[in-house]
C-alpha cells in the first residue's frame, strides 16, 4: 500500500482532522489508550506525538508514516472490508493489527488442558514401566525351575 493510499483511507476515517487523540488513533493501531500510555513512559510509542496544552495528539501525516513503515514488512493483504469489534467497516487492513492477548480465563482453560495431558501421559509411562517389569518377573520365574 502506498502512502497515499493511506492516507486516503486514514482521511475516509477521520475526515478533516489533522491531529488525532490517542483515542482516535486507538483502533487503528491496535493499541488502548492505557497501553498507549505504557508504551509511551517506557519510550516504545514509535509515533511522534505533539502536545497541546496537556493532552497529546498525534499527527494525521505522522501516522500514515508510521502505517506505511508497519506496512512494508509485511505481505499484500486482502483491501476488502473487514468488520471491526463495534461493527464499523474499514477499508485495508489498517485496523487488522497484533493479535490480542488471550484473557486470563482461556489462559487457565490452557494450563488446565496441559495438566491434564501431562497426567494422562504419566499414567500411560507408568503402565508401560509395569508392563516391563512384570515381563521381566515372568523371564526370571522361568528361569529358575
Amino acid at each position: 500500500m502506498t502512502k497515499d493510499e493511506i492516507l486516503a483511507d486514514m482521511r475516509g476515517l477521520f475526515g478533516r482532522k489533522t491531529m488525532l487523540s490517542p483515542a482516535d488513533i486507538a483502533e487503528v493501531i491496535s493499541q488502548s489508550e492505557g497501553a498507549q500510555a505504557a508504551a509511551r513512559c517506557r519510550g516504545r510509542f514509535d509515533i511522534p506525538l505533539r502536545k497541546r496544552g496537556r493532552k497529546l495528539y498525534v499527527s494525521l501525516h505522522d501516522l500514515v508514516d508510521w502505517l506505511y513503515t508497519q506496512d512494508e514488512g509485511s505481505e499484500p493483504k486482502p483491501t476488502a472490508e473487514a468488520p471491526t469489534k463495534t461493527g464499523h467497516t474499514t477499508q485495508g487492513n489498517l485496523t487488522a493489527g497484533k493479535p490480542r492477548r488471550a484473557s486470563l480465563a482461556s489462559a487457565l482453560v490452557f494450563a488446565q488442558r496441559a495438566h491434564q495431558f501431562d497426567t494422562e501421559v504419566l499414567v500411560a509411562l507408568e503402565a508401560v514401566l509395569l508392563e516391563a517389569e512384570a515381563k521381566k518377573a515372568d523371564r526370571r520365574t522361568k528361569r529358575k525351575p
